[in-house]
């Protein structure tokens, strides 16, 4: 139920270039985009604000009423893009994402499943979309 797409993005810079590009050819909300780690969230945050999305971030460092906060504008339309943490989202129960963006190359199989499951729920399809860099090619044979 899941569609999957591997996108070559050359680098770092890739990644948000591609994303800009996407935006551009139209969105369906929810998206949910997963991260590395918590400065990489702040900082696709700001790239993303900066350009007009409703987007948030949700990572260990925000207080839990804010998070509950998140995940309920996201839930109910008001958060289009929601960025997060592999760790942070692990708990959350994510019924109607539209599209998963690995903006950051999964470490193990196990990661790529837990992330891509976020789509394609209850019957529905999903899609999912997968960075890579050239860094990221020794993942791949994983």
């Amino acid at each position: 139920m899941i569609k999957q797409k591997l996108q070559y993005v050359g680098s770092e810079e890739g990644k948000l270039i591609a994303f800009r590009q996407f935006v551009q050819s139209g969105i369906k909300p929810p998206i949910l985009i997963f991260v590395q780690s918590i400065e990489r969230a702040k900082e696709l945050f700001r790239e993303l604000v900066y350009d007009g999305l409703n987007v948030d971030v949700i990572h260990s460092e925000r207080t839990r009423a804010a998070r509950d906060a998140i995940v309920a504008g996201f839930r109910g339309g008001k958060v289009w893009v929601l960025i997060a943490t592999e760790l942070m989202a692990r708990g959350i129960d994510f019924r109607a994402v539209n599209l998963v963006i690995n903006y950051d190359f999964p470490q193990s199989v196990q990661s790529y499943i837990h992330r891509i499951g976020r789509t394609g729920r209850a019957g529905r399809i999903g899609e999912a979309i997968t960075y890579f860099t050239k860094d990221d090619a020794v993942y791949l044979k994983r």
